[in-house]
């Protein structure tokens, strides 16, 4: 028997209980949230906003992501890092997960989709301005840096990993220390920086006596996030492909009309498709197949051809 009414009690209670734990209640702003590139979100934490959406975000993700950081810390442990300890810079605490001869390293959790994100565009400024934080209050502590990096855990993968790291830059930081200290004088708070769809799901502070969060009609900000830029950039790349693809198969599909043969290992053939009739709304019939009696109105789908091309059979 499936209770779904005891699953809507027990994620209400597992959420109520996430909004008072120490993390959620952390009243200072802390380095794993300053690089947030909604400027908004950040003058919400310096100015003390009310969090009305607490008990509404996704939970599980960072359950999930509490689970990973436990169980590695002993691990690593056994490869001399040292591992889940305090530190401050700025006047901003943060907790960095593991340093070892020289090197700062942050983990991460996240699906699968995030972790080739990281690999294909290099992380989020959020992500890059905390490990960097990191590294300048040890370096402020007399410690030698000289790298920071990221590991990055697929949740949904049983092996798929992605480092990423580069030179230490106090630079970083400096500038993210700076920013905050502008937030905390500046009395209005920022315009949204990020899109309702997501504040909804993910922001402390979407709802009423908060934020909105960006909507459409807004005006659009310059964005300079290293990570932003890349995925643009490899997302135009991506749909260039994937219509030169469409035109190559389309003139293969020219050269191959009426063709029906072995060529180099593959059968080639010409399939047709005959018209047929279909419910005049997919959607519909799709909806009400199973409750209505009556015959649903019908349209003629056209008939259609094209190219087979498979490995011919030995």
């Amino acid at each position: 028997m499936i209770r779904d009414d005891i699953a809507a009690e027990r994620l209400a209670d597992l959420r109520e209980w996430a909004s008072t734990s120490q993390r959620s209640q952390q009243s200072e702003l802390g380095w794993s949230e300053i690089g947030h590139s909604c400027s908004r979100y950040v003058w919400n934490r310096l100015h003390g906003v009310p969090s009305p959406n607490l008990t509404k975000q996704h939970v599980l993700a960072a359950l999930r992501g509490t689970g990973v950081h436990a169980e590695l810390e002993p691990f690593l442990e056994t490869l001399g890092y040292q591992v889940e300890f305090e530190v401050e810079y700025g006047g901003i605490p943060g907790h960095v997960d593991a340093y070892r001869d020289g090197v700062v390293e942050d983990t991460k959790s996240a699906l699968a989709e995030k972790v080739r994100s990281l690999r294909l565009h290099g992380p989020s400024q959020a992500w890059r301005t905390q490990v960097h934080g990191y590294a300048r209050a040890l370096a402020e502590k007399g410690h030698d840096v000289h790298t920071v990096r990221i590991v990055a855990y697929a949740i949904d993968s049983s092996d798929e990993i992605t480092v990423w790291e580069e030179p230490y830059n106090p630079e970083i930081a400096e500038r993210a220390v700076a920013r905050v200290l502008e937030l905390a004088e500046q009395t209005d708070p920022p315009e949204p920086g990020m899109d309702v769809s997501w504040c909804e799901k993910f922001c402390r502070f979407h709802g009423e006596g908060g934020c909105t969060g960006r909507t459409v009609g807004d005006g659009l900000p310059e964005l300079d996030d290293p990570a932003v830029l890349a995925a643009v950039e490899g997302l135009r790349e991506a749909r260039a492909d994937v219509k030169e693809a469409n035109e190559r198969k389309k003139a293969a599909e020219h050269a191959l009309a009426g063709v029906a043969g072995i060529a180099d290992g593959f059968a080639v053939t010409q399939v047709t498709v005959a018209p047929s009739e279909v419910p005049d709304d997919e959607r519909i019939r799709d909806a009400y197949r199973f409750v209505i009696d009556d015959e649903l109105p019908t349209k003629t789908k056209s008939g259609y051809s094209y190219v087979s091309v498979r490995k011919a059979r030995s």
